[in-house]
């Protein structure tokens, strides 16, 4: 029997950014922390057809490339890289997408800022 539904995903892609409000931000940039995990609705048959699972190169080739477009809210680049997962799936998805802004400048110690948007 296929197995229908199964999870991708990759955890800990480090990028260096300059997403945020302020210009201050933007200026001088923070390091950023992604974590993506996909539901794949597929048949899985045991057939090793990477058209059957969502590639790791996607993933981290859309990710890489809506980090370094900078925006005022990481919650905008973590949108943009769920319509780009969307778009690049040949089957129906879902999951999640985590992004941790390190050291954010709060004017206190933080050790980060998150967002998660749901795929």
């Amino acid at each position: 029997m296929a197995q229908k539904k199964f999870s991708v995903g990759l955890e800990g892609m480090k990028f260096y950014a300059f997403h945020g409000f302020y210009h201050e931000e933007q200026k001088v940039g923070r390091q950023f922390v992604v974590d993506v995990l996909l539901d794949v609705d597929s048949e899985l048959d045991g057939e090793d057809h990477i058209g059957d699972t969502f590639n790791y190169e996607t993933i981290f080739k859309i990710t890489k490339d809506e980090m370094a477009n900078t925006q005022k809210l990481i919650e905008t680049v973590g949108y943009n890289i769920k319509q780009r997962l969307i778009e690049a799936a040949d089957h129906p998805i879902s999951g999640k997408i985590k992004i941790s802004k390190e050291s954010p400048l709060m004017g206190g110690e933080v050790k980060r800022s998150v967002i998660i948007i749901y795929v």
